[in-house]
């Protein structure tokens, strides 16, 4: 589940920052560092075209603290271990359910149909959207693509 993970720096008051949102958009933010983490872009974001092209964030360069953490973006997020390692097995299903559909070719509408959910419910996996769903949706939905969960959970 966790292979070798990309640095996250947190610069100035940026996690305070995040830390002030509602639990469930931090751990929608949480499932897009993580993806960041993991090499991958992240599913929900946008260019900020008008500083120019190629453009998707700007830095201003202050003297601000910084810390860096090297695990997993969730243990620094999720102050109880327990509600860290739940994030950890949902992004890990996240990941799996999002490469099934890619792998396959399939269209949300199809994906919904062989996991026996709502096709929106695939467009909130598709998007990031961890924090409206409960492990055992997930472990339900991976199980019916034959994704096998417990495998996908290690």
């Amino acid at each position: 589940m966790e292979g070798i993970l990309k640095p996250i720096w947190w610069i100035g008051q940026s996690k305070d920052e995040l830390m002030a949102f509602p639990k469930n958009a931090i751990q929608d933010a949480g499932y897009q560092l993580h993806r960041l983490q993991e090499g991958n872009d992240p599913q929900d974001w946008r260019p900020l075209t008008g500083l120019g092209k190629g453009i998707t964030g700007c830095k201003r360069e202050l003297e601000m603290k910084q810390q860096i953490i090297t695990g997993s973006v969730f243990d620094d997020l999720e102050p109880d271990p327990g509600k860290a390692e739940q994030l950890k097995i949902k992004a890990a299903l996240f990941d799996a359910i999002i490469a099934y559909i890619k792998e396959n070719g399939l269209t949300q509408e199809q994906a919904a149909e062989i996991m026996g959910v709502q096709r929106s419910r695939i467009g909130d996996v598709c998007r990031g959207k961890m924090s409206g769903f409960s492990i055992d949706a997930l472990v339900s939905m991976a199980a019916r693509a034959g994704l096998h969960p417990l495998k996908v959970a290690a």
